[in-house]
């Protein structure tokens, strides 16, 4: 199985049905996934979920 690190999502999109039922969609496939409903808030997330490299 690939390392947690490989299988971590953040998932972009300022609908948030979309959002949700994506973010569902990649839990179930084994992602941990975060949000975010705007560009901003996105980059935060990255950052945060990835690092600053």
């Amino acid at each position: 199985m690939p390392s947690p690190e490989l299988r971590r999502a953040v998932v972009i999109e300022d609908d948030p049905d979309i959002r949700g039922l994506l973010i569902r969609i990649l839990k179930k496939q084994g992602f941990e996934v975060t949000g975010a409903g705007d560009g901003l808030a996105g980059i935060a997330a990255v950052r945060a979920t990835f690092g600053d490299d």
